[in-house]
């Protein structure tokens, strides 16, 4: 009885280091089979996301160029011509409401002066234009003094002594800037 206790002890004990190797084994298996699905999830992913990234680029890119697109059709819509510009403005200082236009004179008096800036140096006709032109619309003892601002791009500014009216590529490529911004 007492050999066969004994042998019962001894068996269990294999048994028990025979479970547990197997589970071990089990246990090494799924952590292998485990560790390889982590690794195709990873790659895939990786691949989603190169794709996605990929997308995303082609995406910025059409839009990038959909946006210069945009810019340049806006901006050659207005011809860069003196004259041009001249038309605009005039067409804007008859189109004010009386009082803001009636501000805008008034700001004029007492020798002040108007200065219009302009994205390059116009011709002494072409300027002697524009100065009998704005005077007859805003009055005809309007000084009216020109200077040239590259950074205009086209078009020209009127700068009174408190105001400004922009009608140049620069202040039109910043309204299309706020507006895509607010989009």
């Amino acid at each position: 009885m007492e050999a066969a206790r004994s042998n019962i002890a001894i068996e269990r004990e294999t048994a028990l280091k025979v479970a547990t190797a197997q589970a071990e084994e089990a246990a090494k298996t799924r952590r292998a089979q485990a560790e390889k699905e982590a690794a195709a999830i990873l790659e895939s992913m990786r691949k989603t996301i190169a794709d996605e990234r990929g997308r995303a680029f082609a995406e910025a890119r059409n839009l990038a160029i959909d946006f210069g697109a945009e810019v340049a059709h806006r901006l050659l819509a207005d011809a860069p011509r003196a004259e041009a510009w001249l038309e605009r403005i005039e067409r804007h200082l008859a189109s004010l409401p009386k009082a803001e236009k009636e501000a805008l004179v008034r700001q004029l008096k007492n020798g002040a002066s108007l200065t219009v800036l302009t994205a390059s140096s116009l011709a002494p006709e072409t300027a002697e234009n524009w100065r009998a032109h704005l005077r007859r619309s805003l009055g005809d003892g309007t000084l009216v003094a020109f200077e040239v601002d590259p950074s205009l791009l086209a078009g020209a500014e009127l700068h009174f002594p408190s105001a400004i009216l922009r009608f140049s590529w620069r202040s039109a490529l910043a309204s299309i800037r706020a507006e895509l911004e607010a989009t």
